[in-house]
Parts: C-alpha cells; sequence; structure tokens
C-alpha cells in the first residue's frame, strides 16, 4: 500500500516583497502587507491599483513606473499623468 500526500502552501515571494518595500521606501505611500499577501484576489488587485493611483497623486513618476513593472500593472497612464502635470506648470 503506498500512501501519497501532498502538502502545499503559497509561500509569500520575499524578494518581490523586498523589491516593492524599496520603491516605496520615502514616498510616504504605505502598502497593505497583509493584502499584498493574498496573490490573485481582488483585495490583492485593488491594493496594488491603490498604491499606485498614490504613487501618481504623489508625483512619484519613478517609483509608479518601478512598482507598476513588478506588480505586472499598466504602465501605460503614469506618462500620460506626468505630462499633463508638466503642462499644468507652465
Amino acid at each position: 500500500m503506498v500512501l501519497n500526500f501532498s502538502y502545499s502552501c503559497s509561500v509569500p515571494d520575499y524578494h518581490e516583497l523586498n523589491e516593492v518595500s524599496t520603491v516605496l521606501h520615502g514616498t510616504d505611500t504605505e502598502m497593505r502587507l497583509e493584502v499584498m499577501l493574498e496573490k490573485g484576489s481582488e483585495d490583492s488587485q485593488a491594493e496594488k491599483e491603490r498604491v499606485l493611483l498614490s504613487l501618481l497623486n504623489t508625483k512619484h513618476f519613478t517609483e509608479a513606473r518601478k512598482f507598476a513593472e513588478l506588480m505586472k500593472l499598466s504602465g501605460d497612464h503614469i506618462t500620460r499623468k506626468e505630462v499633463s502635470g508638466k503642462y499644468k506648470q507652465f
């Protein structure tokens, strides 16, 4: 008799979390870590979008691009927001 046990659990991507933490450092943008650990959930996706929007609203465009790339979010609107902000300054 052969018993086959399969135990699996979700392990956080610590490298990714460290990269995100590094990107957000100094931006005053907070991330709800407990939500980010729930990969693939609607709450996790909403938190990613919230963090990206916060970075854009505080004009941290370089960090927003890096964050979007790490989180595999579209960064197309980042440049538009940056350019439109520069036009408003004139």
